[in-house]
């Protein structure tokens, strides 16, 4: 299952073709993926709307404390 998400992730920067990008969503988003599957044996893809939603919310509790 994280084999999954890093080959997803490695594909993701080769398409970028050695554009400057930002990483840590990226990385946040394949970590929260692997755990969410290795919870509930769901995946969800990068892009999918409640997955991004979840981040969302991670990232104002986490950088604003709600």
């Amino acid at each position: 299952m994280i084999l999954d998400e890093a080959q997803e992730l490695c594909d993701w920067l080769k398409l970028q073709g050695g554009k400057p990008v930002e990483l840590y969503r990226r990385f946040s988003l394949a970590v929260v993926n692997s755990l969410w599957r290795i919870i509930t044996g769901e995946r969800y893809d990068h892009q999918d709307e409640a997955l991004v939603d979840i981040m969302d919310k991670l990232e104002r509790c986490v950088f604003f404390g709600f």
